[in-house]
């Protein structure tokens, strides 16, 4: 049904729920005035047209900033279709901003950033420690983030337009070629008191959609507002089909702009939003492997390297997490048990605190530890592995639900958050 409402259906109506779940929702209050739960629409319309002009605020400061301190930066994807491209923001729904700028601004462009009121979440360069979002060996497409919490309103800062999706690998060729064209191609544009540059409108189909729809970890699952970015970008430059083939040609990635658009072509009102199959993605992963590069061979090495290196963790530390759950069971809570001596000796760095973290997710999950005594049992276990590294953490009991006291782990000020039940603890970054 919402296939059918995108390309241009006749009386084909999806619920509002259904245009909310797909981001369309603004879109749709746009276009489809006889919508029987048009208030709705309207609301959520509203919201997202106010808040971009809260954003388009911010961002319009941070850029002044940034050019004051002689840096360049390129919008892309929601943020510049929702200010530069669509008739009306509202229909455009976007979370983050994106940015492109050199590696060698990164911090300057951070302290920037700082003097407007921005927090610094993380930055390629910045000393590690154990929370650090990215280790400091991460080789992907970001080079900071930063965060603005009157809005709460994240910046994605790039230094490649196209996602690796091999973080730990140095192999990024054809994103840091398609990068220098896209830069090259940007348009240089006065902008609320400062300039902007923003990607040709080719590339924002072939590069903003397409590759990192078919490169990125979306792996080649098409969106619905791409449907609607294209037509965006149609009805305003006259973008033409010819125009991002040709494009796509000259950036060498044919192929992949081939199968997207097999995918998603307004031009021919062609649109699947199904999720492709394991085998479909792999097949499409092959076929583009001399412009992309071999996406699954390296995650392969990759994924083999975690499973012996998680293998080795959790043998490390499954009897402390087996003697941590004897404990709690025996009705001990883990800040009363003896802590025996300590001295500190080492740092913590934030690749070694995710490994533990997931070690000891896996495992209590491989000793069926239930969920009343979780928290507790992966608390003490934390806390015996990082003492064994000789580091000064310590426990103690913040007040929680219904007075219950919560064991909390410590590491000087640092509060150092166990493995929960529901959490997904991918390899890092």
């Amino acid at each position: 049904m919402l296939e059918q409402f995108l390309v241009g259906g006749s009386g084909v109506l999806p619920p509002a729920s259904t245009l909310l779940e797909a981001t369309v929702a603004g879109y749709a209050y746009v276009t489809v005035p006889e919508h029987p739960e048009r208030p709705l629409l309207k609301e959520w319309f509203l919201y997202l047209t106010t808040r971009h002009l809260s954003v388009k605020r911010e961002v319009a400061r941070l850029l002044a900033a940034l050019e004051a301190a002689g840096i360049d930066a390129l919008v892309l994807k929601g943020f510049h279709l929702a200010e530069f491209v669509y008739d009306a923001p509202g229909k455009r729904q976007y979370a983050d901003v994106d940015l492109l700028i050199a590696d060698t601004s990164v911090q300057a462009a951070c302290s920037a950033a700082a003097t407007l009121g921005w927090e610094v979440t993380w930055s390629v360069g910045a000393a590690d420690h154990p929370l650090a979002p990215r280790s400091p060996g991460y080789r992907g497409h970001e080079v900071a983030q930063i965060h603005l919490p009157a809005l709460d309103l994240l910046i994605d800062v790039h230094r490649r337009v196209a996602h690796n999706n091999h973080n730990r690998l140095a192999a990024a060729e054809a994103q840091t070629r398609i990068t220098q064209a896209v830069w090259e191609g940007a348009e240089a544009l006065a902008w609320e008191g400062t300039h902007v540059r923003l990607p040709r409108p080719a590339d924002a189909v072939v590069v903003g959609l397409a590759i990192n729809r078919c490169w990125g970890s979306d792996a080649w699952w098409v969106k619905a507002r791409d449907y609607t970015d294209i037509a965006a970008l149609v009805a305003r430059h006259g973008l033409t089909r010819e125009a991002i083939v040709e494009r796509a040609r000259t950036l060498g990635v044919s192929r992949t702009v081939e199968l997207y658009l097999e995918r998603c072509d307004p031009f021919r009102a062609r649109l699947s939003l199904a999720a492709p199959s394991w085998w479909q993605v792999r097949w499409w992963n092959l076929l583009v492997t001399h412009e992309r590069g071999p996406r699954d061979l390296q995650h392969l090495v990759m994924e083999t390297t975690d499973i012996v290196t998680a293998s080795l963790d959790v043998a490390r530390v499954l009897p402390t997490v087996w003697r941590a759950e004897r404990l709690v069971r025996s009705g001990v809570r883990p800040e009363q048990a003896p802590l025996g001596s300590s001295t500190a000796a080492a740092s913590l760095p934030s690749s070694v605190w995710r490994r533990t973290r997931r070690a000891i997710h896996r495992s209590l999950r491989l000793l069926r530890v239930d969920a009343a005594s979780w928290d507790a049992v992966a608390t003490r276990a934390a806390f015996e592995t990082l003492r064994r590294r000789r580091l000064a953490v310590r426990l103690d009991a913040a007040p929680g639900p219904e007075g219950r006291a919560t064991p909390r782990l410590l590491l000087g000020e640092t509060h150092l958050v166990v493995p929960s039940r529901s959490d997904r603890l991918d390899p890092a970054a």
